[in-house]
């Protein structure tokens, strides 16, 4: 403290720099969320080392142990208490024994899992810094979400009431990227965007789980919601392989039940 300062200017200039230092953090939470598919805390137990023979090893990769997992996105599984292997910025080296959250980005999904560290956070109070993690993906949820429900030709809520395998046409030549067409027929509830006076709507889904349709929602005859839909979908697969008709192929266009009314609030600012 400067000599002569009065205490209250200090309480003041405490308080200012403690709501920076949180927004700053908000900030950053929110730019490592959106460009990061894997959010885990870690253990590094090897350097120079890899998880799967997929991967050359260099001194910029690291085998971690996964202890929490706070989001993953595609066909990675449950990583808890696995290894994967870290490739890391060499203007960051890693330590053995090092203990971070760390933010990646998925490379190779095969007979190991290896990704691309975005950045790293070291570990000091897990809980209240998952609460913050939570909140960063929170928001970018439902960003993602606003964008979708402003794009959507249709949402809308109701019951699935039946399911049934799409005939593919023919065609030369078979895909790995084959989405598998099924239809969902869904007994309306409400129309909450877009024009439809049926009482019943058949939705497009790829029962596949190949790595392009892996995050797009799979339905089954019970199941409840509200559904973001695209029709004539040109976001997704090459050209021959899509189908005319209603689509959610977005892992954030089918939302359950309790979900309904937060997504009629943010429906109501992507107009």
């Amino acid at each position: 403290m400067r000599k002569g300062m009065p205490l209250g200017w200090v309480v003041l200039a405490i308080l200012f720099s403690t709501t920076v230092m949180a927004q700053t953090t908000a900030a950053q939470l929110d730019r490592l969320v959106r460009s990061s598919s894997l959010i885990f805390v870690g253990t590094v137990e090897k350097l120079g080392a890899a998880t799967t023979s997929e991967v050359l090893t260099d001194q910029n990769t690291a085998v971690v142990r996964v202890e929490e997992v706070f989001t993953a996105t595609g066909g990675l599984g449950d990583l808890k208490k696995r290894s994967v292997t870290v490739r890391f910025d060499p203007k960051r080296p890693l330590a053995a024994g090092t203990r971070a959250v760390f933010f990646a980005d998925g490379l190779v999904y095969g007979r190991g899992v290896v990704v691309r560290e975005v950045d790293r956070i070291k570990v000091k109070d897990k809980d209240a810094l998952g609460k913050e993690i939570a909140a960063a993906l929170a928001r970018r949820d439902n960003q993602r979400l606003t964008q979708r429900l402003s794009r959507a030709s249709l949402v809308v809520t109701g019951k699935v009431t039946a399911v049934r395998p799409v005939k593919a046409p023919e065609r030369t030549g078979i895909s790995e990227h084959d989405p598998r067409w099924h239809e969902a027929t869904i007994e309306l509830r409400s129309v909450e965007r877009g024009k439809f006076r049926d009482k019943q709507l058949a939705v497009l889904f790829p029962a596949s789980d190949d790595e392009l349709w892996v995050e797009a929602p799979k339905f089954k005859e019970g199941q409840e919601g509200l559904w973001i839909l695209q029709k004539d979908q040109k976001e997704k697969g090459p050209p021959r392989l899509r189908r005319p008709g209603y689509t959610a192929l977005d892992a954030l266009d089918f939302q359950p039940p309790e979900r309904i009314e937060q997504v009629r609030r943010l429906a109501k600012s992507a107009r």
